[in-house]
């Protein structure tokens, strides 16, 4: 830019306002592709949480008869998700397009001082040489940034959703109380049940290492959960 300044001030004014508009347009877009990438993660999780239990539990389903349900339910997942992966493409492309707006009246505003520096005799063709080539490789350079630019907000979406996932705190419960409020209710439950499907041992496998109370706490543990899995077994 110094350069500029020496050789042609008006010129120096015009990179420096093509820069200053360019980050205009991607402060712009900024905040909505930020949102719709948090929301299109939103979405993703629980529909990828459904579709990977659902899967694990099949036998349930079709033993229960709802796995038409399970599969609608599903759909209007995955179409939320497309949904919000539609509207940050969208987006991504007005961006695009408002950017190539913007170089168009550059290079158009460009034209017009070198035929202004023309005409009054105060640009030399090596001087226009060095102008445009500079102009040529900023807009290739402002075009790159702009992609590198897209990908590092869809990824400070992605680290941002993960960091507070990771953040929640885990409520802890400690006491005296052995046996849940509905512990006679799941047993009335039972007591009336024909038969029990369990689709994988992922769940009773591990809680019937749990039983530790005194040494896991605060961590939760479950003995009457495997006691319940060794009566069940036996």
């Amino acid at each position: 830019i110094l350069v500029f300044i020496f050789l042609s001030p008006i010129f120096a004014i015009f990179f420096i306002i093509y820069f200053f508009v360019f980050f205009i347009i991607l402060n712009l877009f900024r905040k909505k592709l930020f949102n719709l990438s948090v929301e299109r993660n939103k979405a993703l999780e629980q529909a990828s949480g459904m579709y990977i239990e659902g899967l694990s539990n099949l036998l349930v389903l079709k033993a229960s008869g709802s796995e038409k349900a399970f599969q609608n339910k599903i759909l209007i997942k995955e179409n939320i998700t497309k949904e919000f992966r539609d509207k940050i493409a969208r987006t991504g492309n007005n961006q695009w397009k408002t950017f190539q707006v913007w170089n168009g009246a550059g290079m158009g505003i460009f034209l017009l001082l070198v035929g202004r520096g023309i005409i009054i005799g105060n640009l030399t063709i090596a001087e226009i040489i060095i102008f445009y080539s500079y102009l040529e490789k900023l807009i290739a350079a402002a075009d790159n940034f702009l992609g590198i630019y897209s990908g590092f907000i869809e990824s400070k979406a992605g680290i941002g959703r993960l960091i507070d996932i990771f953040n929640k705190d885990i409520p802890q419960k400690g006491g005296d109380l052995l046996f849940p409020e509905k512990w006679e209710k799941i047993h009335a439950d039972l007591s009336h049940t024909d038969y029990i499907i369990i689709a994988s041992n992922r769940l009773y496998v591990p809680l019937q290492k749990l039983t530790d109370c005194k040494n896991l706490y605060p961590h939760p543990c479950y003995k009457e959960t495997a006691n319940y899995y060794k009566n069940l077994f036996e």
